[in-house]
């Protein structure tokens, strides 16, 4: 395989790149900063407005779009990432003849908040700008005429050096001596990191995926409660006091976030959980971890 990451530098491209170079796969990387990944090919390029010169990737026969901007307090960046430079770069792709487009996306691009086990047939409702975005930039790829154009809706990733809100409220917790019980009464689904770049690389070799959009889970339904409990124990925190669960607490704890940290609310309190049916039987999709397996390489370095 010949091909090229973009967002080398992030969370998920980084730990595709060390997979790749495991397998005696050498990628070409598109980056905006040389100073990542010494020794490796690149292509320094900014996808908010650079163009890419097809010629860069000759003889390449697959591309992992994994860069992306979820700046949302400068939605015109985001825009020029995540749907105009998706354009360019598939521009090139296609003067290029780049067989396979494998393009991460997000549920975000579905909305924001599930009641019930939800699969790829949903109707697209996204409510954050972000979530919109990416819709249309799917949108993109799907119309592009590339020869296997693969869609890969993720839900939040696991993995060591991973982030997000459930990450925060762990540092968080671990400096506190209290310790507040979640109700455990909403449903997430997540995937673990190097479960994704194998799909990806999967879907880049299969010949019955083109224009296919895949939803990946590890096929386990976590609460906030469960997952905070998992990283408790892996890290070995001893509950010095635990602020028993009541109503008030509760009320007053979900006011604030509604009012100051919404994003943070819907990923405590809400539900948002997804079928990785389709993946599993197209492709065979065997998730090799869950959140509790990997919970110790999480809060190693935390």
């Amino acid at each position: 395989m010949k091909c090229l990451v973009s967002g080398a530098n992030g969370f998920i491209g980084h730990r595709f790149v060390e997979i790749l170079l495991e397998k005696g796969i050498k990628p070409l990387l598109l980056l905006r900063n040389e100073s990542y990944f010494e020794g490796q090919n690149k292509i320094i390029c900014d996808l908010s407005f650079d163009e890419i010169n097809p010629k860069n990737l000759k003889d390449i026969d697959t591309v992992f779009h994994l860069a992306s901007c979820q700046n949302t307090r400068n939605i015109s960046m985001m825009r020029r990432v995540n749907v105009e430079g998706t354009k360019r770069l598939i521009k090139a792709c296609k003067e290029a003849e780049v067989k396979n487009f494998i393009f991460f996306s997000s549920v975000k691009a579905m909305g924001e908040i599930t009641e019930q086990e939800t699969d790829e047939g949903l109707l697209p409702e996204p409510e954050s700008e972000y979530g919109r975005q990416k819709l249309l930039a799917e949108e993109v790829v799907l119309k592009s005429n590339l020869l296997n154009p693969v869609i890969v809706r993720l839900p939040p990733v696991y993995g060591k050096g991973c982030k997000g809100g459930i990450i925060n409220l762990f540092k968080f917790i671990k400096k506190s001596p209290f310790i507040h019980c979640f109700s455990g009464a909403n449903k997430r689904s997540m995937v673990y990191v190097d479960d994704v770049v194998y799909f990806a690389m999967k879907a880049a070799n299969s010949q019955n995926t083109a224009g296919e959009c895949f939803i990946l889970t590890d096929g386990i339904v976590y609460s906030t409660k469960d997952m905070l409990k998992a990283m408790l124990d892996a890290a070995c925190v001893e509950n010095k006091k635990i602020m028993v669960k009541n109503f008030m607490l509760d009320y007053f704890m979900k006011k604030f976030l509604r009012i100051f940290w919404h994003y943070g609310y819907n990923s405590l309190y809400e539900s948002a959980y997804y079928s990785n049916k389709k993946a599993k039987n197209m492709l065979d999709f065997q998730p090799s971890s869950t959140f509790f397996q990997a919970a110790h390489e999480i809060c190693g370095d935390i």
